[in-house]
């Protein structure tokens, strides 16, 4: 299904629409045709009809009203779908009410909600989410034991090991005495699978395609240099190194979303904007 040029404000929209996603002007009855008769417009993104519940309940007057937009970012990291955030409340996930992706498995049936009480709007992520809702930082932030980390196709995991206190006791086996890092990174395959587990053994271990202390050389959507994992003596520290991509974290309570938040659910790259 190809999508619809808006005689307004020339942008495609989707075909299930009745008016235009970006303007709010009506499409009239030729645009539908032009659809209908094989238009070589931009094809539609993936999921377009599983949330054609949601987008025909939208009218002009409702997209007027609308306190923000969610983007879903194509592969290359363009602009794909858009749907206007409107009413209180919008959930997204395998089987939500508003926006739904069925095609995803990897989604709970709500993955995470939209919320805006007339200040400020939030990202809110399904608790009981067996993946997570992962979101992109934007500075140097603090990372704790058990935190998920998204870089590239890559999905890890941070374990802390506590400094082993000076004591004239036994040391058990397992914790020889030359052998001195502060956590591991755990590279996941599954809830239980780990590919790799890296020991945190430097002030800073940085994380790329082909530089750095951890190297996964055939993930082309890590940067060469991509995040660094330090220890400053007190706290665990993550940060993107300006990679193209970004850094990740999974979430455990809800944020407040600022304009062009990027966030990662199940195989869906979003992008909020006011």
């Amino acid at each position: 299904m190809s999508r619809i040029p808006c005689s307004s404000c020339g942008k495609p929209t989707e075909p299930v629409a009745r008016f235009c996603l970006f303007c709010g002007s009506a499409l009239s009855s030729s645009e539908k045709d032009l659809e209908n008769s094989g238009s070589e417009s931009a094809p539609a993104t993936p999921h377009s009809r599983s949330s054609a519940p949601y987008l025909l309940k939208l009218d002009a007057q409702k997209i007027s009203t609308a306190w923000g937009r969610l983007i879903r970012l194509n592969p290359d990291g363009t602009d794909g779908a858009i749907f206007p955030l409107v009413g209180q409340t919008v959930k997204v996930g395998r089987g939500a009410d508003h926006l739904c992706f069925p095609e995803d498995k990897t989604l709970a049936d709500v993955e995470f909600e939209l919320s805006y009480d007339g200040k400020e709007p939030r990202l809110v992520p399904a608790q009981m989410s067996l993946n997570g809702t992962f979101i992109q930082i934007r500075s140097a932030t603090q990372i704790a034991d058990g935190d998920q980390i998204r870089v590239g196709q890559q999905l890890f995991e941070f374990e802390f090991r506590a400094p082993m206190p000076k004591t004239k006791t036994t040391i058990p086996l397992g914790r020889a005495q030359g052998l001195k890092y502060w956590g591991r990174l755990r590279q996941r395959l599954g809830p239980t699978t780990d590919a790799n587990v890296f020991l945190l053994d430097q002030p800073s271990m940085k994380i790329g395609r082909s530089d750095g202390s951890i190297v996964i050389d055939d993930d082309p959507f890590l940067s060469s240099q991509h995040a660094q994992i330090r220890w400053d003596g007190e706290h665990c520290i993550l940060e993107d190194l300006k990679s193209s991509n970004g850094t990740f974290l999974r979430m455990g309570n809800s944020v407040v979303l600022r304009n062009e938040d990027r966030f990662i659910a199940g195989q869906h790259v979003f992008k909020f904007h006011l």
